[in-house]
């Protein structure tokens, strides 16, 4: 792989009913949005995480690591860092995590400043009020817009993977615990 082709970066912003997803080019300069993953039954997002690296070999990956505004882990953190550790095991690919607590804002942004801002017009909502299934396609786009965001900050950043073979911490500060482990049936996101 010439020098200036670092390899793709694959962005992971994990939700509990979606989750969002980023590749970069294998230049690392683009981040592109891909479709977001929604959980039903018979689908399992390392079957999708696979998929992707068979179609497309992914050479690392980042993904948004949740907290509170005070700094507390949120409550999907240590999700996270589960589905971290099972990358490093299943691709043996550099994983680092970044701290996500205002891509959401920044995604919701994006989204309105694209002409998206139909959300607040109530065009979401159906005569009573209650959200339709465009809301849903919204929030996905949402979803979908913060793994982007992820993936450009570490893109920003230089791509910070530790060198040591284990997921680095987040971009703000220390190393998680060890992830290199693979989890257990019970312990699987």
């Amino acid at each position: 792989m010439p020098e200036d082709e670092a390899g793709s970066v694959l962005a992971i912003d994990l939700g509990v009913r979606r989750t969002g997803l980023a590749r970069s080019d294998p230049g690392r300069r683009v981040a592109f949005g891909l479709s977001t993953f929604e959980v039903q039954p018979g689908r399992s997002l390392r079957a999708r995480l696979t998929a992707l690296h068979r179609e497309v070999p992914f050479t690392g990956v980042v993904l948004g690591l949740p907290f509170h505004a005070d700094g507390r882990p949120g409550v999907l953190s240590k999700r996270v860092e589960r589905l971290g550790g099972w990358i490093l095991a299943r691709f043996g690919v550099p994983v680092a995590f970044l701290d996500e607590r205002l891509t959401s804002f920044a995604a919701e942004q994006l989204r309105d400043e694209a002409g998206g801002a139909c959300r607040d017009s109530g065009a979401h909502r159906d005569s009573g009020g209650h959200r339709n299934s465009g809301a849903r396609r919204d929030k996905g786009l949402v979803d979908r817009l913060a793994a982007q965001v992820i993936l450009r900050e570490f893109l920003a950043a230089g791509c910070p993977f530790s060198s040591s073979g284990r997921p680095a911490g987040e971009l703000t500060g220390g190393l998680t615990e060890d992830l290199a482990e693979e989890p257990t049936e019970d312990s699987r996101p």
